[in-house]
């Protein structure tokens, strides 16, 4: 089965019919078409069963209900996420150490390696760059300026806690 085909499936389901249909014809015994086939004999019974219950549609593989979907609690994913994008960069081995540590200590599921590496990958890279290089990098790699127009750039404001940090210093002195 080619990774490229557009309905795996049912051309699964379709070979399988083929390979039955001898047998339901009674023309050939089911034994025989096993072998014949190379499939075990069980796989075969089962195979006609799902023929005899569903018709031929029943032979295509099933597709799992929760497919795509993620079965960690959001707040592992949100700490892998938040690990990712501090600084120092971190290597994936390293957040999936802490995260599962943490996660055992809480008593959540801790997730695998694999779906550390997942959710890092699925971050995506313009948070990246800007979490572990800065703006500077951030505006030079992705921001959209066309040639000949000026680029102006809003001032940075001060916080309003910093504002009031510094009005205090001042007052003090």
């Amino acid at each position: 089965m080619a990774k490229n085909d557009k309905h795996p499936d049912v051309e699964q389901g379709a070979r399988r019919l083929a390979i039955l249909r001898p047998y339901l014809d009674d023309k050939m015994p089911l034994a025989q078409i096993a072998s014949d086939a190379g499939i075990g004999l069980r796989t075969a019974r089962r195979w006609v069963a799902r023929v005899r219950d569903g018709g031929p549609a029943a032979l295509q593989r099933k597709s799992r209900l929760d497919a795509g979907k993620r079965k960690l609690n959001a707040d592992v994913i949100s700490l892998v996420e938040g690990l990712a994008l501090t600084r120092p960069r971190l290597s994936v081995a390293t957040i999936h150490r802490r995260v599962r540590a943490l996660a055992l200590e809480k008593g959540w599921s801790p997730p695998s390696y694999a779906s550390v590496y997942a959710i890092i990958k699925g971050i995506a890279p313009a948070m990246i760059v800007l979490a572990h290089e800065g703006a500077a990098a951030f505006r030079d790699r992705y921001e959209l300026v066309y040639p000949g127009s000026p680029v102006v750039y809003p001032k940075p404001r001060r916080s309003p806690m910093k504002s009031t940090i510094f009005a205090l210093e001042i007052a003090m002195l």
